[in-house]
């Protein structure tokens, strides 16, 4: 950012310091990044409200401010802090001896009364706090590289290279070091504030801001059980008898499914619901398959880092505003390793981050291993997963003691995670006609499955009866086929 960026003296409100403008020595076109409006806009909201300073503390330091009177009226507020009310008229008082001053037109108290009044309503302080965090770094940057530079062309020839490089790293290091911040909260700041309700994008199974993981064995339907809440979210409708209590912009990253496969599920579920596609404006697809979609993959050091596609769909992100975000698949969009802890919850991380900075909801899917099947926990690699989800959902299908799948239609989704609720729901499901409903019962798939089963063994029954010249009938007496069937082995229970 370039200092007083789109204003100019002549347009800023009476009292404001003008924007001091730096160019380098060697390049007149290039200037050193710096925004002495947003240090302002800071040192007003911390006047007007003096809690913004602890917000803003863990972030930014005064060495952060490139205007060296801001860097000092920093400094002074966060010796004030927690000792005295901070306002023009104080905070003017404490640094009456400052020589700075000398430079303004006017009284010190006019300039941050001016400060003050000008200030946003809202400021989204913690922003701005990091806006010059990363400017103050990057001017440390360019100090660094002009040092490199500077030695490269005035060391002598015989001095070891090796030295030179070793510094640069140090340096760079430090840089690294400093921009770390720990943001912390007194917990007194929440007394007289009303306590904020908890907010759920799908009521009791996906909970708003957070990362839900949403597994099931291929082919088992959670692809399409991640569109028919898309569709409910643009739709306004339940998703599975449950309330949805969100509608907006929904982004389904696809890199499992190709678009025409995408195109034939949404028409099944918009037909079921006698609904057309100019409802499903907001629905953003990005089509991957084939395409690079890894979104976070380890660096030298093995740490997760976000990837250039990560980045662009951040700012689509930025852009649409979704209220959800749908990730189809993990073992697509992950470039690590599922088995390493560290790997797994910062990968979550990253879409975590995304949440909050963006009042989103991330539904990540994911293929459960073949312990996760067989043991029922729909989990696969590292504990991490499951401990970084703030939700998980397990969609499987149902299958009696003998392994057997009586109705391959019948599906159950089971709450294996809630951290803001009960764990252990379970939503009987069928599929039909293209789509997922649920159950009118509790128990319903397992009736369904249960009469599929019997369905099944009769007609095989019916079968072996026949090539045997056994007659059955279906009226009541001797021959009655229930009658029979039932007293034969075969018909087992």
């Amino acid at each position: 950012m370039r200092a007083g960026a789109g204003t100019d003296a002549g347009e800023r409100a009476k009292g404001e310091r003008p924007a001091l403008r730096v160019v380098t020595e060697t390049d007149s076109y290039r200037q050193v990044p710096y925004d002495v409006e947003i240090e302002q806009v800071l040192i007003g909201a911390v006047l007007v409200n003096n809690s913004v300073l602890e917000c803003i503390s863990a972030t930014l330091q005064p060495e952060h401010f490139f205007d060296p009177l801001h860097q000092r009226v920093l400094k002074a507020m966060l010796a004030m802090h927690g000792e005295r009310v901070i306002d023009p008229l104080t905070l003017a008082a404490a640094m009456k001896a400052d020589p700075a001053w000398a430079e303004l037109q006017c009284a010190p108290h006019a300039y941050l009364a001016g400060l003050a009044a000008a200030c946003p309503a809202m400021p989204n302080v913690r922003d701005y706090a990091r806006i010059l965090r990363d400017l103050a770094q990057r001017r440390d940057l360019i100090r660094i590289g002009e040092g490199i530079v500077n030695s490269a062309y005035d060391g002598q020839i015989e001095a070891p290279l090796h030295e030179q490089v070793s510094r640069a790293e140090t340096a760079l290091r430090e840089i690294e070091f400093h921009s770390a911040s720990l943001p912390t909260v007194s917990a007194s700041s929440f007394d007289g504030e009303p306590v904020p309700e908890r907010e759920e994008v799908v009521e009791g199974l996906v909970p708003k801001r957070a990362v839900t993981g949403l597994s099931g064995d291929g082919g088992t339907g959670k692809s399409l059980l991640a569109l028919q809440l898309a569709v409910a979210i643009q739709r306004g409708t339940n998703w599975l008898g449950r309330v949805v209590f969100e509608r907006g912009p929904v982004l389904y990253l696809s890199a499992e499914d190709d678009l025409k496969e995408v195109h034939r599920r949404l028409y099944a579920i918009l037909a079921g619901e006698q609904a057309t596609f100019t409802e499903l404006a907001g629905l953003h697809i990005v089509p991957l398959v084939g395409e690079e979609s890894i979104l976070g993959k380890p660096d030298s050091d093995g740490s997760v880092s976000p990837t250039a596609l990560f980045h662009a769909l951040e700012s689509r992100i930025k852009t649409l505003r979704p209220v959800l975000v749908i990730l189809d698949t993990l073992s697509d969009v992950f470039g690590g390793d599922e088995n390493i802890r560290v790997q797994s919850r910062q990968f979550v991380s990253l879409f975590r981050r995304l949440c909050v900075r963006f009042d989103t909801t991330v539904l990540l899917l994911a293929h459960p291993s073949l312990y996760g099947i067989n043991s029922g926990s729909g989990t696969s690699g590292s504990t991490g997963w499951s401990n970084s989800l703030r939700s998980r959902l397990y969609l499987e299908r149902v299958k009696g003691k003998d392994n057997s799948e009586d109705d391959p239609d019948a599906r159950i989704l089971r709450c294996k995670k809630a951290n803001y609720g009960p764990t252990g729901t379970e939503i009987h499901l069928r599929w039909q006609r293209g789509t997922f409903v649920p159950t009118t019962h509790g128990d319903g798939s397992a009736f369904v499955a249960a009469n599929a089963r019997a369905d099944r063994v009769f007609l095989d029954m019916l079968g072996s009866y026949t090539e045997e010249g056994r007659n059955v009938g279906p009226s009541t007496g001797a021959s009655f086929a229930p009658n029979m069937f039932s007293n034969d082995r075969r018909a087992a229970g």
